[in-house]
């Protein structure tokens, strides 16, 4: 019995290959619907990749009749074989929302990580790209730039360049953070002097907002106007 199961394994990865090269017309006749027939015979037995591939064909509707139900179901059937381009595949559908799913950032965000995990090249590009520009989260340039990072190494070709944008981005946000945090401390010495202008109330709510800016001096100066007066 595992003797046949073993050649049942190798005729299906043949069969699969042989209905790559339908498909790319490689040392064969070209024909995307004979590719389609063979993927969809291999997927009913549960090849996994050929589940991706007629997921692809259904979704694309070049060859066969465009057909987002039928792509969902094999996605999700090889998915549910840690398939990662099926896992990748889905995601996109999540991003944007198509017959017979709505838009759902989470699952999106949960397969493209899985996919990741299993090495996927693209998945944590976009991963990138959905906390660079806050899709359904926080804006999260800390984040982004780890998954780009994570793209980089795997050689994807436009992680270099949003890692090089993303840096330049995070400079001018650390720089622009520590002028506000400057100013804001300056506002509080300012309130805290003797004048026309002192409030010591004025004074800790700037010198408080400066300290959460990353002003190493204002927690010092928050906490000596907090202290009790001793006579």
């Amino acid at each position: 019995y595992r003797r046949q199961r073993q050649m049942c394994i190798r005729d299906r990865g043949a069969s699969y290959y042989l209905a790559r090269m339908h498909q790319e017309g490689n040392g064969i006749d070209k024909s995307t619907r004979k590719a389609a027939e063979i993927y969809e015979h291999l997927a009913a037995q549960g090849h996994a990749k050929s589940q991706c591939a007629i997921a692809v064909v259904y979704l694309d509707g070049t060859s066969v009749e465009q057909d987002s139900v039928s792509a969902v179901m094999w996605f999700r059937k090889a998915a549910q074989q840690e398939n990662r381009d099926a896992m990748y595949g889905l995601a996109q559908i999540y991003m944007k929302g198509s017959e017979p799913i709505d838009s759902d950032i989470p699952q999106a965000i949960f397969l493209h990580t899985q996919a990741t995990k299993l090495g996927h090249v693209s998945a944590p590009y976009r991963l990138g790209q959905i906390y660079e520009r806050g899709h359904g989260v926080d804006v999260d340039h800390e984040a982004a730039k780890y998954w780009y990072s994570i793209a980089s190494e795997r050689n994807h070709t436009k992680a270099n360049k949003k890692l090089q944008e993303l840096k330049g981005k995070l400079t001018e946000i650390a720089e622009s953070n520590q002028y506000q945090a400057n100013a804001q401390f300056e506002l509080g010495q300012i309130y805290e002097t003797p004048g026309i202008y002192q409030s010591f109330q004025e004074a800790q709510s700037w010198y408080l907002k400066a300290a959460e800016n990353g002003d190493a001096r204002a927690p010092v100066s928050y906490t000596h106007l907090t202290l009790p007066t001793i006579c």
